[in-house]
């Protein structure tokens, strides 16, 4: 399967659900397949910057991991703690 056909996949199982099977689904279960598609169909979106732990940004792009208690750039790659 190619990217594109597995985000039209995860897209059209999250939006229509026509094998209606989000019902048989957790809610932890529907959030992991949003993520998934989220991260498929914007990729550069999985980076610090874009994490709710990641404060105190500066205009170069230095920021402030609260999650580690460690210092950041926005384009570092995401943890696995990714919010």
């Amino acid at each position: 399967m190619i990217k594109a056909e597995a985000e039209k996949t995860l897209k059209e199982m999250l939006e229509t659900d026509s094998l209606g099977i989000l019902d048989s689904m957790s809610d932890e279960q529907i959030t992991a397949l949003n993520m998934a598609y989220q991260a498929l169909k914007t990729p550069e979106c999985m980076t610090c910057g874009w994490c709710q732990r990641f404060a105190d940004e500066t205009a170069e792009g230095d920021g402030w991991c609260e999650q580690h208690d460690r210092r950041a750039m926005c384009n570092d790659p995401a943890c696995g703690y990714y919010e």
